[in-house]
C-alpha cells in the first residue's frame, strides 16, 4: 500500500517567524517547503501556462484566483521530491481557499495532517517587522533595534547599502498585520474545528518554538535506558487516522524508531527540563535539519 502523505500548513501573521522555521519542519518531516508566493513567482519566471495566466491577472491588476494558486500547488505535489508530501506555507488564507484546497486534496486521496499556527501578540508583529532592512546585494536582512549593521545603513557582509521595502514601514506593517489576522483567524477556527489545529506560542526564542513545532508533530518519550527525554516526530502510514493507540516514529537522535503507546507521551516542558543531548544537538543544530525518513521496514524498537 501507497503511504499516506503528509500535507501540513503553516499559519502565522507576518513577523511570526515561519521563515525562519520552514526549512527546518521541511527537512524535520522529509517533505518540500513550497510558499504560495514563491511558487508563482516560479511559474511566472519559467512562463508556464499557469504562469502566463497568472500573470493575465495581474497585469489587468486583478487579484490572481485561488483556483490558480491551487492548480499551482497541485502541480507542485506532482514533483518526485514531495511524494510523502509537502509543507504548505502562506496558503490558505481564507476560509473558501482552505474549503478548495481540501477539496483539491481529496481529489489525490490526501488530506491535511496537520496545521500549525504561530500565535504572536500584535504589538510583537509590529515591532519585529516595523524598522527592518535589506540588503540590495546579498539578501541579509537587518532591524534597527534587533540587529542593526555595524554601520549606518551599510551591510555588515557585503558593505553595500540597505534599503527599506515601502510595506515595512511602521503604519504599512499595521495594516499588514490588521489585514492578515482578519482573513486568517476564521481560518484557524475552520482547522480547529476539524481537529488538526496547534496552535503555538510564537513570542518565545527561536529554539523554544522549534521545540514546540516539534512536540505538536509527534510528542515527547521518555528514555529506555536514561532518565532523559526526547523529542519524537510521528510519521503517517496507510490507514493512520491519527487516533490509534500506538504511535509510528522515530525521536530526532535516531534512538528509537518503531512505535510508542500514546500513553508514553509528556510534555514539551519534560524534554526542557532533562533532555537527550542528541535530540538537543539535532534541535538547535544551525545547518538545515534533515531527519531519515521512516521507511515501513524501519518500524521496528532499536
Amino acid at each position: 500500500m501507497q503511504r499516506q502523505r503528509t500535507i501540513v500548513l503553516l499559519l502565522g501573521a507576518p513577523g511570526a517567524g515561519k521563515g525562519t522555521q520552514a526549512r527546518f519542519i521541511g527537512g524535520l518531516l522529509g517533505i518540500p517547503h513550497v510558499a504560495s508566493g514563491d511558487l508563482l513567482r516560479e511559474h511566472r519566471r519559467a512562463g508556464t501556462a499557469l504562469g502566463r495566466a497568472a500573470q493575465e491577472y495581474m497585469d489587468r491588476g486583478d487579484l490572481v484566483p485561488d483556483t490558480l494558486v491551487i492548480d499551482m500547488i497541485a502541480e507542485r505535489l506532482e514533483r518526485e521530491d514531495a511524494t510523502r508530501g509537502a509543507l504548505l506555507d502562506g496558503f490558505p488564507r481564507t476560509v473558501a481557499q482552505a474549503e478548495a484546497l481540501e477539496v483539491r486534496l481529496a481529489d489525490r486521496g490526501d488530506t491535511v495532517g496537520a496545521v500549525l499556527y504561530l500565535e504572536v501578540p500584535r504589538t510583537a508583529l509590529v515591532e519585529r517587522l516595523a524598522g527592518r532592512w535589506m540588503c540590495g546585494a546579498c539578501q541579509a536582512t537587518y532591524h534597527e533595534r534587533f540587529n542593526p549593521p555595524t554601520a549606518d545603513n551599510i551591510c555588515n557582509i557585503c558593505e553595500e547599502p540597505l534599503y527599506q521595502r515601502p510595506d515595512d514601514r511602521r503604519e504599512v506593517v499595521e495594516n499588514r498585520v490588521e489585514v492578515y489576522l482578519r482573513e486568517t483567524l476564521p481560518v484557524v477556527e475552520h482547522y480547529k474545528s476539524r481537529g488538526v489545529l496547534h496552535a503555538l506560542d510564537g513570542d518565545r526564542s527561536i529554539d523554544a518554538v522549534r521545540t514546540r513545532l516539534c512536540h505538536a508533530l509527534g510528542g515527547t518519550v521518555h528514555g529506555q535506558r536514561r532518565p532523559r527525554w526526547h523529542l519524537f516526530v510521528r510519521h503517517t502510514e496507510p490507514g493512520d487516522d491519527g487516533a490509534a493507540s500506538q504511535a509510528l516514529g522515530r525521536t530526532l537522535c535516531g534512538k528509537f524508531v518503531g512505535r510508542r503507546p500514546a500513553g508514553d507521551f509528556g510534555a514539551v516542558e519534560d524534554f526542557e527540563a532533562n533532555p537527550c543531548r542528541h535530540c538537543w544537538h539535532a534541535l538547535h543544530a544551525r545547518h538545515p535539519f534533515r531527519l531519515v525518513v521512516l521507511e515501513q521496514s524501519d518500524a521496528v524498537a532499536s
